[in-house]
């Protein structure tokens, strides 16, 4: 088969390859040639992420042109050029990884859903245009498309709950766990000056859904009771509307000495902070999967998760789990953690027996048994004619 994969709307490594889809991209393309090297791959990338692309002889790339992050460049890209295109390289089928399809192609389209944020946000009043726009055309999208690859059972089933006709064609794929670039010897010694131990992790952002809040305030009543005498360290994007909230819950409670909210950081950074802290904290209201959970896990560190949305379907029974909404259950969590070593080393060996059971290899080869579950029908029935 000759599959295309669309990945225009991703940005150049930095900030946004280093969350959710962006490794989703850069660690599943790969795999997928791989897994599917009887298949040919035509991938369209833009101008900054062409890079991420690996030359194989049963890939062409095609670097499209124009500015990705303009939304109607998108919508022109998705709409009119993606059909153009499928037609001149006599395409079986299209893999979206972005929000949206095509629609000219949507009964020969795959869609990945991340997850419905858009209705998350819709459902608790949030007028941003942003959720209103894919409000409108993700629906749209999920109904028409032919399959929907969904990255947790979670999310499968809020599709189906949400949009019935799509029972039937939605295939829950896990991914794998994000890779742990290692640090060098002498960014070891300059991040140990950096982050004085002791130090509770989380790799976060201010967004409401996130719960950076209530992190926040169970932390804040370690440091109130003496429970506690490291910081706490904060790693993610600082963007948005969100950010001057977290910023005056900080400077209220004066905890500006005792919090770190780094930003992005780079992976040999993100590396150092997940093995050398003393917990790892995870307190989402609602993830399709949660990577920095394995990634946790990965690195040797107890995790402590929300019991909420896809979490416990990714942790198992290899980590702590509190109720979101309890500051009292996430800091009981925490003392259990920094003071239980039996507790903690349960932990951490369930933490890297769990992440086995993570594979991109994996991811791929069930991708690709979409692929040929869905597009091989249409093959055979153009050959019979």
């Amino acid at each position: 088969m000759r599959i295309g994969i669309d990945t225009f709307s991703f940005d150049s490594p930095g900030e946004n390859s280093g969350v959710g889809r962006g490794v989703y991209v850069r660690s599943l393309l790969p795999e997928l040639i791989r897994a599917g090297r009887h298949h040919h791959f035509v991938i369209f990338a833009n101008k900054e992420t062409q890079g991420a692309v690996p030359s194989s002889p049963n890939v062409t790339k095609v670097v499209c042109p124009g500015p990705n992050r303009l939304r109607p460049y998108r919508v022109i890209h998705e709409q009119i050029y993606l059909p153009l295109q499928f037609l001149k390289f006599r395409l079986d089928g299209m893999h979206f990884f972005g929000n949206d399809i095509a629609y000219l192609l949507a009964h020969r389209s795959v869609l990945t859903v991340y997850d419905l944020m858009w209705a998350y946000y819709l459902d608790r009043d949030d007028s941003a245009l942003k959720y209103k726009y894919f409000g409108i055309t993700v629906p749209l999208s999920l109904q028409r498309a032919r399959a929907l690859i969904t990255i947790s059972r979670f999310v499968a089933e809020q599709v189906k709950e949400r949009f019935r006709k799509t029972t039937g064609r939605v295939f829950p794929i896990y991914l794998g766990p994000g890779l742990l670039a290692e640090p060098s010897q002498q960014e070891i010694l300059s991040f140990r000056e950096k982050y004085r131990l002791p130090f509770i992790f989380s790799v976060t952002t201010p967004m409401p859904h996130k719960n950076l809040r209530i992190l926040l305030e169970a932390f804040l009543r370690l440091k109130q009771d003496s429970l506690f005498s490291g910081k706490l360290v904060v790693a993610g994007q600082l963007r948005g509307s969100f950010v001057s909230d977290i910023g005056d819950f900080i400077r209220a409670n004066h905890l500006g000495d005792d919090v770190m909210l780094t930003g992005f950081i780079p992976d040999q950074e993100k590396t150092y902070c997940y093995r050398a802290a003393s917990a790892f904290v995870y307190p989402s209201l609602y993830e399709g999967f949660g990577l920095p959970i394995l990634e946790a896990m990965q690195a040797g560190t107890p995790v402590i998760a929300s019991n909420a949305a896809s979490m416990p379907e990714v942790a198992g029974d290899a980590c702590l789990y509190f109720d979101p909404n309890s500051v009292d259950d996430l800091v009981s969590s925490l003392l259990t953690i920094l003071s239980d070593k039996e507790k903690r080393s349960h932990c951490i060996t369930k933490g890297f027996d769990r992440v086995q059971r993570f594979d991109w290899a994996e991811t791929a080869k069930e991708t690709i048994a979409v692929y040929e579950k869905v597009f091989l029908e249409r093959v055979q029935r153009r050959r019979m004619v």
